[in-house]
């Protein structure tokens, strides 16, 4: 089961990480959602940073950002899967996931085209982003993607761009197209998104390693912005359907997009609005792309008192408590070694 994790400092760690039962995971159930739907069983989950870093002190931002997300998952080793975030056109984008993988043992990279302003309509954009792509993938990087842009003309061009230009030419890829490769909702862009992929998945079987979620496409009146984040319609949840099988049930995991809709009400979407029989249902919300993603079951995990001691002179980017490296933390006790 893929989910969304989104974390950020001090106002929603603070609040949520340490709560165990609200954890939500790629690889099989929440506790919320088993508690609601009676399903799966907990194991891992997908850790994610989740506020766009800009501004004059950027690239150390970043990197607290980063380091924040691998205390959290060396605390929680057996359930929690980090991944660093990066602006791919940003001249330290990939000395930062160097450093994330190699140092920190973040094991996949999340990146997110629109609050990164990448445009694939731009060639230098393209180049960029084909660089660090190949790059994830001659270290065993995965990525998970938020592939929509800003650019108001997005749709099938951006895809065909992508598709030939970036992922064609980087064997060896392993890739999440997060929202059904758009951004929420289910409008004309995201529906020619996943349709050209369809379309050249029947042209080409050897595009790489390419999984899909669903999380944040469905949309019911409590979402729904007006003029901007329309419902749902009846219609648009059977072409849905169509295109998750068009896809392969075996490429689509189960998202919500939390903390913007729990994994539980989002299930109760799935099961209201998309007319997929009960063994389709079953074998989207039991997909585990751990090893397709990963290449094993053992993922690498931050050591906490090792990690620790790479940091910054001092300093616990531990936002909730505040807590300086020498004192308590959440149990354990890290001095700083000189």
């Amino acid at each position: 089961m893929a989910h969304h994790f989104f974390i950020q400092k001090q106002n929603i760690c603070s609040r949520y990480l340490d709560g165990v039962s609200v954890f939500c995971c790629f690889a099989h159930f929440s506790r919320e959602l088993q508690a609601s739907a009676g399903r799966g069983s907990t194991r891992r989950t997908y850790l994610l940073s989740f506020s766009p870093i800009a501004g004059p002190d950027e690239y150390n931002d970043v990197k607290k950002e980063n380091n924040y997300v691998a205390i959290q998952c060396a605390k929680y080793p057996e359930r929690l899967i980090g991944f660093s975030r990066v602006n791919p056109l940003k001249d330290y984008a990939i000395q930062e996931i160097d450093r994330c993988y190699d140092e920190l043992k973040l094991p996949g990279l999340k990146l997110h085209f629109s609050n990164s302003d990448v445009d694939l309509t731009i060639p230098e954009n393209v180049e960029k982003t084909l660089e660090l792509f190949s790059h994830c993938a001659e270290k065993g990087i995965p990525i998970v993607l938020h592939f929509r842009s800003e650019n108001p003309e997005f749709g099938k061009r951006d895809a065909e761009i992508f598709i030939h230009e970036v992922i064609a030419k980087t064997p060896g890829l392993k890739l999440d197209m997060v929202h059904l490769g758009g951004w929420g909702g289910f409008d004309q862009a995201t529906e020619e998104v996943i349709s050209t992929f369809i379309e050249e998945f029947e042209k080409n079987k050897d595009l790489g390693s390419i999984v899909f979620d669903i999380s944040g496409v469905l949309v019911t009146e409590k979402e729904e912005i007006p003029g901007i984040l329309p419902r749902t319609t009846e219609e648009q949840g059977k072409r849905i359907a169509d295109y998750i099988r068009a896809l392969g049930i075996e490429n689509v995991v189960f998202g919500s997009d939390w903390i913007y809709c729990s994994p539980a009400d989002y299930l109760s979407y799935v099961e209201e609005l998309l007319p997929l029989s009960e063994e389709e249902m079953e074998q989207i919300l039991s997909n585990d792309i751990t090893e397709r993603m990963f290449g094993s079951s053992e993922i690498r995990h931050p050591d906490l008192a090792e990690l620790l001691n790479t940091l910054e002179e001092g300093v616990d980017y531990n936002a909730p408590l505040g807590t300086r490296v020498g004192q308590q933390l959440k149990g354990h006790v890290v001095r700083k070694q000189v």
